[in-house]
């Protein structure tokens, strides 16, 4: 696979993600970064880290997005996460949940 082509590598980095395989997604977003350290990117990973329930990793990635690019409402969505879960939330709120693992359009969002 070209790892400069986005769609192919987002869609693989998916895949694993929705197959539970979050050390694969983070692998093959990690290397994508080299060739494209865009904001996007780094949100995707931020969501893989959540959803492996690693945090401190999903932080990174998403305040690194927000310095990239302040507008980016996916990576607001996912800290207004964190900070839920960091206050003690249950974080079983099925719209919310869905929203943060898949996003809008996609897995993990488009």
């Amino acid at each position: 696979m070209d790892s400069r082509c986005g769609a192919a590598v987002t869609g693989l980095a998916d895949a694993h993600s929705m197959d539970g395989r979050h050390a694969a997604a983070v692998d093959v977003l990690e290397r994508h970064l080299a060739v494209d350290a865009s904001d996007w990117i780094h949100v995707k990973l931020g969501f893989v880290h959540m959803a492996a329930n690693r945090l401190p990793d999903a932080l990174h990635h998403l305040q690194t997005a927000l310095s990239i690019n302040p507008s980016n409402e996916n990576a607001k969505r996912g800290l207004n996460r964190i900070d839920k879960l960091l206050k003690g939330g249950d974080g079983d709120e099925e719209e919310e949940e869905a929203s943060l693992q898949y996003g809008t359009g996609g897995p993990l969002f488009e």
